[in-house]
């Protein structure tokens, strides 16, 4: 696994350990309704947003962080912060609309794994370039499936997959994402560079919505979904994806008992099976 320092394992075991916040009923309600009613591109704002070049974007309005759009975003207040993925704007209706709700999700998890360089000076400079490049190439291949990138780290993205973005179908949008971030690395070379993705893939109810104390609030997801993904994603080898079986009964897809691994969860009663697939995630296995 590629590594610029123990911030992923860090990262991992936050996000292994995060426990479901309690919320009053009356926020439980208004965040069920707000993630749960109809498709969200259909918003105003968010459609005329989209369409703004380039991701990344702001996990809420999609107010764009890179290329022109990001000067157009800036004008109408909607800057991206320093430590975040949520812009100005919207951070202070997270802040003023706190608590979230349970829904079914479908979460992401991909890494770089490899090393390259022999010199010390010249691996570090050349894993954060390639970081930065995987990063980029995450965020638009995430926004194309409908995805939002939650979380960037030293060495990977988490992406979450909700049913009011990406549909009734989030699952499969979620596997297809994979897929084609499997392509994208291909076409960017970093096999050549000897670095490969390890990926996985989980659905399942988490609680999303406004989740922090004091002015460092969120807009993200926790519960047993995510640590279950991140998990399986510590246990993916390089060039592999490991897709939870629930998933990938969503998906439809065919598997072979052969192919099939039984991960056991760290805190969890029973082991997690996963389907394994390998290089450009075939739906025949």
């Amino acid at each position: 696994m590629v590594a610029t320092s123990d911030g992923d394992a860090d990262h991992r075991s936050r996000m292994a350990d995060l426990e479901t916040s309690g919320a009053s009923s009356a926020e439980t309600d208004h965040w069920h309704r707000w993630l749960s009613g109809g498709d969200w591109a259909a918003l105003p704002r968010r459609r005329i947003l989209r369409r703004l070049p380039s991701p990344p974007r702001c996990k809420l309005c999609a107010a764009p962080f890179q290329g022109w759009g990001s000067a157009a975003s800036w004008l109408v207040g909607r800057r991206r912060p320093e430590d975040g993925l949520v812009c100005t704007h919207c951070r202070r209706l997270l802040r003023k609309y706190r608590g979230g709700a349970e829904i079914d999700v479908s979460v992401l998890f991909a890494e770089l794994r490899g090393s390259i360089g022999a010199n010390t000076g010249a691996r570090a400079a050349g894993l954060i370039g390639l970081a930065k490049q995987f990063h980029l190439m995450a965020a638009r291949v995430i926004d194309d499936h409908g995805g939002l990138i939650d979380q960037f780290f030293p060495s990977g993205i988490m992406a979450l997959f909700l049913p009011r973005i990406a549909g009734d179908a989030h699952a499969e949008r979620a596997i297809a994402a994979a897929r084609d971030l499997f392509a994208a690395a291909k076409v960017e070379a970093l096999g050549e560079a000897g670095i490969h993705l390890g990926a996985s893939l989980n659905s399942g109810p988490a609680f999303i919505g406004a989740i922090g104390d004091g002015d460092r609030v969120d807009f993200t997801a926790r519960g047993d979904t995510i640590g279950i993904a991140v998990k399986l994603g510590a246990a993916a080898t390089a060039g592999e994806a490991l897709i939870s079986r629930e998933t990938w009964r969503r998906h439809g897809g065919p598997y072979a008992k052969s192919r099939l691994r039984t991960v056991p969860i760290p805190g969890a009663l029973q082991p997690v099976e996963a389907v394994i697939i390998r290089g450009d995630l075939e739906a025949t296995i």
